[in-house]
């Protein structure tokens, strides 16, 4: 399974190779691998500290406040899309304010992106999927913790597509995935999010 990641990642474009366990150990010799173990590596891949990234750029665009060309809405849930005769979107409709785009509306909402472009089509003959839904995890950060380190982020197979068993009979089944990694100021950094 984990060797036909790397091909499928691989065939993408993306630089990945299979690390066998003694060369995961090479990588991580931190970590307790056994015979059969093994990982995909993506040399490329790097992680952001979202609050953090949030700030960076709430920042740069703060510069453009008083040119009229940003402003903060926040805790002003969007309710609905506003067209032109011809159907392109021109506005979105908040709770409070209706505002207009000249150019595009960007729907940036993360992991809530599905569930609001749904209730925002709702009442539209637009089919639209948008596979991204919202997890329940945990972080614990590990301040200090210098008996172990970790050279790459880690993360469970399963991990990134929600991997958990499947069919009517385990409808009520949940799925628990795992990662690890360092902060930039060195702490350990351990997570777990749940499908349920």
């Amino acid at each position: 399974m984990l060797k036909k990641r790397v091909d499928q990642h691989s065939e993408a474009g993306l630089r990945a190779e299979f690390l066998s366990s003694c060369d995961l150990l090479s990588e991580e010799p931190a970590l307790v691998v056994g015979e059969e173990g093994g990982a995909a590596f993506l040399p490329d891949d790097c992680q952001l500290d979202a609050r953090h990234t949030v700030e960076f750029i709430e920042k740069g665009n703060r510069q453009f406040t008083s040119k009229g060309r940003y402003a903060e809405f926040y805790h002003e849930p969007a309710t609905s899309l506003l067209r032109s005769g011809s159907r392109v979107v021109e506005a979105v409709r908040t709770s409070k304010n209706t505002l207009y785009s000249k150019k595009a509306v960007v729907i940036a909402t993360g992991c809530w992106s599905g569930s609001l472009m749904h209730d925002l089509i709702r009442d539209s003959d637009i089919e639209l999927d948008v596979p991204v839904k919202p997890r329940k995890g945990h972080l614990l950060v590990l301040e200090n913790f210098n008996s172990f380190k970790l050279n790459h982020g880690l993360m469970e197979v399963g991990y990134t597509n929600h991997e958990a068993a499947k069919g009517p009979i385990h409808e009520e089944t949940s799925s628990v995935s795992m990662t690890a990694t360092m902060d930039a100021r060195g702490n350990l950094v351990l997570g777990n999010y749940l499908v349920l």
